[in-house]
């Protein structure tokens, strides 16, 4: 006896609307276009050999039996590919390819026979099987490097249950050898390897399109919080890591600088070389920054050819020293303009960190009426 037509139906409709998302969401994505056409390919192919799967008769036809074996397995290898490509790992060593392609292979040239099912079974249900569990083991750590301990887990146990599924179907048919265990034959094991197919599909679907969105948002976040021309955070963005750093000096009282940097007659080199001279002279002064700050100092672009640098931990003769290296360093790289900087040191007293900003500022503003090309200090109260 058969499976019956509605668990078919059902299984191949639910596959077939999955594979429909992901290639609408391939439309809307082109930046994860690869890994979501593999997806789509992947549910595509998983309904072709579910479909195929429900023409099985006594006829014993190719397509409805290696057909449809190999579309299940072609699923599969998408599906591991299009993860591959969604997480930027480097391709699998060769040793893979005998995953797929001796599993292949041997479907390709097993006849539909029923003395061959056995062969067929083993070597359908074990190349996926292996090919799933070596990409669970694989796949885990980069999941969980980008998206934390929990999400991961709850992407890959499916991916984990259904490589042991079929792995354990492979051993069944082994056990009961020669008779057949094929899918299409109506039993309580089968009709459980359907509805896997229904939940991990499903899982998939849905755990994937969560990470995916999560990505997206993160890139929003981060482009969001920093200058487009010069990749420095922007003035948002600065203005949340001065409050942080504001109530952690409040804390600790460990000395925290601030220096205002502008660059000198920036106007001549934007009426000199044009605004692409002039955008690359901001890309050029960035660089410099990211260059010779420390990892842990923030530097913003707060708009024109203004910057601010925050610089945690540093006592106010390491800032001064500092400033004096940068205002030299723009002679010696040759950046194309000058820096006037004004540095002031954020104290308790000044009641809101936007208090010693301002007071930077002013420095800056003293060393620009100065005659420019140097620090002024504005001294704490």
């Amino acid at each position: 006896m058969q499976i019956g037509a509605e668990v078919h139906g059902l299984v191949t409709f639910q596959v077939g609307l999955y594979g429909l998302a992901w290639l609408i969401a391939a439309r809307m994505l082109p930046s994860e276009r690869p890994a979501i056409l593999s997806w789509a390919g992947f549910k595509a192919m998983l309904a072709l050999g579910l479909w195929l799967l429900s023409q099985r008769d006594a006829q014993r036809s190719w397509w409805a039996y290696n057909g449809a074996n190999l579309a299940t397995l072609l699923a599969m290898l998408l599906m591991v590919r299009g993860c591959l490509i969604f997480l930027r790992h480097p391709p699998p060593p060769r040793a893979w390819n005998a995953l797929w392609l001796l599993p292949l292979a041997a479907l390709l040239l097993l006849p539909p026979s029923q003395d061959a099912a056995p062969w067929r079974v083993v070597v359908a249900y074990g190349g996926q099987g292996l090919l799933l569990l070596l990409a669970f083991f694989v796949l885990r750590q980069p999941l969980r490097a980008e998206f934390g301990r929990w999400p991961s887990w709850g992407l890959m146990a499916p991916m984990l249950g259904f490589a042991l599924h079929n792995l354990g179907a492979a051993a069944r048919q082994l056990w009961h050898w020669p008779l057949a265990q094929e899918l299409q034959m109506n039993s309580t094991f089968n009709i459980a390897i359907f509805y896997s197919y229904l939940m991990a599909t499903g899982v998939f679907a849905i755990g994937f399109m969560a990470v995916l969105t999560h990505r997206l948002t993160a890139r929003l976040r981060e482009a969001s919080m920093h200058d487009e021309l010069t990749g420095l955070l922007n003035r948002r963005a600065m203005n949340e890591y001065l409050r942080n750093q504001w109530h952690r000096h409040l804390r600790r009282r460990h000395p925290l600088a601030l220096v205002m940097v502008d660059l000198d007659h920036f106007k001549r080199v934007n009426d000199t070389l044009g605004h692409a001279g002039g955008d690359a002279v901001l890309r050029a002064t960035a660089a410099l920054f990211r260059k010779h700050l420390r990892r842990e100092d923030l530097v913003a672009r707060m708009g024109g050819e203004e910057f601010l640098l925050l610089l945690p931990d540093t006592p106010e003769p390491a800032a001064q020293a500092l400033c004096e290296r940068l205002r030299q360093l723009a002679h010696d790289e040759q950046l194309g303009v000058t820096l006037s900087l004004g540095l002031t040191m954020v104290a308790a007293e000044d009641g809101d960190a936007e208090v010693a900003v301002r007071r930077a500022d002013a420095a800056l503003y003293r060393a620009k009426t100065e005659g420019r090309d140097r620090v002024v200090s504005a001294p704490a109260p």
